[in-house]
């Protein structure tokens, strides 16, 4: 019997899309991938990943495989792919440190996800794409490009670079065969980007947007779109993604959470200096106003002495007066007042 090794219940969708993903190991030792119908309405959701997935083989040929698939009743089982994901490969490049590496896989990757057999044709939005993605007339105008046939969910977690080389896309249950902005795929990858990996170590995301070659009316666009089509395929259900974009909550890079801390972190220690200076000054403060308590007291000391000096000086004056007039009587009374001049 086939080991449970994972599994993830998509609920919160449209009963038409709500499926069950399984990963299993089997008695062989190999492992299985089964997405499940939760319902007998996603049954055609799974006949349409079939469907898409010879229409994606057909449209990128030997440049990315596209893994093999067999649906049974409510089942479709994947072939379980060897080898490393892009998303990883990309996670140890910008681990290195090196830009011109990291822009290099980017390019690498835009050129895979862009190449068709076929020649691309105009955007041209039809009845389909505004049932999906809702109606925006701007888009007509903007020159843009589209295949034949789109996985809109080509983010490098859904790419395995086997040990030859070869590039294989594990998950393409979000395919479409009416035109879609070939950009709007490139941008929902650079959002998964920003909220999963260190990207932000490298480029702001404006600087990436610049890359991919998004305006911001575009980007405007492409975020609404990306609401309508979450709103496609839960039909009204509220999800995280809903009161994300509902709120007031902004998409913060981890790099400039890591220098808002750097920064706090530099403010808390001249704040940290700064007490320890007033605590200085406080006592040397302190210091001073017992010096001056004390000064103010040796002062009041040598004043009340000063006094006192001054009150028996001028009682000596006032002795030596008396003794100086009485000497005076004296000498007059018996006439020596001569021996006086």
């Amino acid at each position: 019997m086939d080991k449970l090794i994972y599994t993830k219940y998509s609920t919160d969708r449209d009963k038409n899309f709500a499926i069950r993903t399984d990963r299993l190991l089997s008695d062989n030792g190999g492992e299985i991938i089964n997405k499940v119908a939760l319902c007998d309405e996603g049954v055609k959701h799974l006949e349409h990943m079939v469907n898409m997935s010879k229409k994606l083989s057909n449209r990128f040929g030997d440049k990315i495989r596209i893994s093999g698939s067999a649906l049974n009743g409510r089942v479709l089982t994947n072939e379980f792919v060897e080898g490393k994901s892009y998303f990883k490969i990309f996670e140890e490049v910008i681990e290195e440190g090196d830009k011109e590496a990291v822009m290099k896989t980017l390019d690498d990757y835009r050129d895979r996800i862009y190449y068709s057999t076929s020649e691309d044709k105009a955007f041209t939005s039809t009845r389909e794409f505004e049932e999906v993605f809702g109606s925006f007339d701007a888009l007509d105008d903007m020159n843009l490009m589209s295949s034949d046939v789109t996985d809109i969910d080509m983010i490098l977690e859904n790419i395995i670079v086997a040990s030859d080389g070869t590039w294989q896309l594990i998950d393409y249950e979000w395919t479409f065969d009416f035109p879609i902005p070939r950009e709007y795929v490139l941008y929902r990858t650079l959002v998964y980007l920003y909220n999963s990996s260190k990207i932000s170590y490298v480029m702001k995301f404006n600087k990436a947007l610049k890359w991919a070659g998004i305006t911001e009316e575009q980007e405007k666009i492409y975020k609404r779109m990306e609401k309508n089509f979450q709103t496609y395929i839960t039909k009204g259900k509220q999800t995280i993604e809903d009161y994300i974009y509902e709120s007031d909550i902004r998409f913060i890079p981890l790099i400039e959470l890591l220098e808002a801390k750097n920064r706090l972190k530099v403010v808390s220690g001249e704040y940290d200096k700064a007490m320890n200076r007033i605590g200085e000054l406080s006592t040397e403060h302190e210091h001073y106003v017992e010096m001056a308590k004390r000064n103010e007291a040796e002062f009041s000391n040598l004043r009340n002495e000063y006094v006192l000096t001054q009150l028996e000086l001028d009682k000596y004056r006032d002795d030596i007066r008396q003794m100086e007039a009485k000497r005076q009587r004296e000498a007059n009374k018996h006439g020596l007042k001569r021996f006086f001049k």
